[in-house]
């Protein structure tokens, strides 16, 4: 049977994405080095190890009753780039009102980490996920995948994948919609199993002191290896 061209393209994603993922394996630790002496200083670094712990130190639903932590999720999306180069989000009081709203969901979420999930938990919580997606109304310019995906990190740190423009380049792109959104996790969900197979990663973490979710590792060496390939 002869393969469309839809299938040939969709082979040669799959053909090269794999062997991006191999690289990724074999530079891990070199990746993982050059992240953390290229992004040290980062204001938006920091004020994300602020929020995390913060959740390491309290349970989200807690957290999501606290404006002062909404606040510290609204600067540090601001301070991730989520308000310029054409990008707006929202005023606080109405991002402090998405936020709660979604309380419910983030809370049910948070019950699950990404490096733990069966199948059975994923097929439970994709309707969740997508839900969250579609219900947070956070930017005034349209739909983002990038803020979406951030400010769903920001809060379930262990789960959700911050998706921006240099994870896209290396995935692909599937949209912004919900079920894009959830075809990019997909994909980083496949890519975490992949390196974990060969980087016991939760050991990696520990052993090197590392104050990230393994979500943001992953991130953290697909933006490194991106920033290595433009050099």
């Amino acid at each position: 049977m002869k393969m469309s061209e839809e299938d040939i393209l969709k082979t040669e994603n799959e053909l090269n994405l794999n062997s991006k993922v191999t690289e990724l394996i074999k530079s891990f630790s070199l990746l993982v080095k050059n992240f953390n002496k290229s992004y040290e200083f980062e204001p938006g670094l920091y004020l994300y190890k602020k929020l995390m712990t913060k959740i390491r130190k309290k349970e989200i639903e807690g957290l999501l009753e606290d404006d002062k932590f909404i606040g510290l999720l609204y600067t540090t999306l601001w301070s991730w780039g989520m308000n310029i180069r054409g990008a707006k989000m929202k005023n606080f009081k109405t991002f402090n009102e998405e936020i709660k709203k979604n309380q419910k969901i983030f809370v049910e979420l948070s019950l699950f980490q990404v490096i733990d999930l069966t199948r059975e938990e994923l097929t439970k919580i994709e309707p969740k996920i997508k839900r969250l997606y579609s219900n947070l109304q956070i930017m005034d310019s349209s739909i983002n995948i990038t803020a979406n995906s951030k400010i769903m990190h920001f809060i379930l740190p262990n789960l959700i994948f911050p998706i921006d423009s240099k994870i896209r380049n290396f995935i692909g792109y599937y949209g912004d919609d919900s079920q894009g959104f959830y075809d990019s996790f997909l994909i980083l969900f496949k890519i975490t199993q992949q390196i974990h197979a060969k980087v016991n990663l939760k050991d990696f973490i520990l052993t090197n002191k590392l104050d990230i979710s393994i979500p943001k590792c992953i991130d953290n060496i697909i933006t490194s290896y991106n920033d290595i390939k433009k050099k």
